[in-house]
């Protein structure tokens, strides 16, 4: 792999995975800005095999709806979500739900995901804020500010396409959390701000092929 130049880009997600493949295979030289184009055969092959592969595997199975896969997976993704009361957050079932919505973003390295998009019309959702997973249910909008375009949003739910989206620069809500305990949440910086209007988005029915434009498709 000596003296193989090496370009690298992509996410924010997939950052560990990138660096852990620059330490073993020893890449000098390298900017790593986070999805892999990777100009060498051997270290591409190296990277679907190890990381791309099973991350699609373990989309496949973890039933995350998909809009227009079918007629059911169409009604739950555009359909108003309900709010949760006190009591159902404190069941075995809700708080299971909640797992499965922080696997999801553990396992596709995910930014978020909503209780629709594992087939449940729950106002609650999962997203990352820094390193940290949390879950959001029942949120409410506090103050919105600054109007900007964000350039190439994506979605789990509508996969490989994605769309320039006019969202707010800063934004606050109020929430409850897993123990069903009133949080108030500051978005510390605009990614946290746009990763929470996309989940909210999710439970008002919304998608970011309807508020968005500039359709492009990879």
């Amino acid at each position: 792999m000596n003296d193989k130049k090496v370009i690298i880009v992509g996410s924010d997600n997939d950052k560990e995975n990138i660096t852990r493949l620059i330490r073993e295979y020893k890449i000098s030289n390298s900017k790593s800005l986070g999805l892999a184009e990777i100009m060498d055969k051997d270290i591409l092959d190296q990277y679907l095999k190890e990381i791309i592969e099973p991350v699609k595997m373990e989309k496949k199975h973890m039933d995350i709806r998909v809009l227009n896969e079918n007629e059911e997976s169409n009604k739950i993704l555009t359909s108003l979500s309900e709010p949760v009361s006190v009591e159902e957050i404190q069941t075995p079932e809700f708080q299971e739900m909640c797992n499965k919505m922080i696997e999801v973003c553990e396992m596709t390295g995910a930014l978020g995901c909503a209780a629709p998009q594992i087939g449940v019309n729950k106002r609650a959702f999962a997203f990352r804020n820094g390193s940290e997973i949390m879950v959001v249910i029942n949120p409410l909008y506090g103050t919105r500010k600054e109007q900007v375009t964000h350039h190439g949003e994506g979605c789990l739910s509508i996969p490989g396409v994605y769309y320039d989206v006019k969202r707010w620069k800063q934004c606050t809500i109020e929430y409850l959390d897993r123990s069903a305990v009133k949080q108030l949440l500051k978005a510390p910086n605009k990614k946290v701000a746009f990763i929470l209007q996309h989940e909210i988005d999710h439970l008002d029915g919304h998608l970011i092929n309807i508020r968005g434009k500039n359709k492009r498709t990879i």
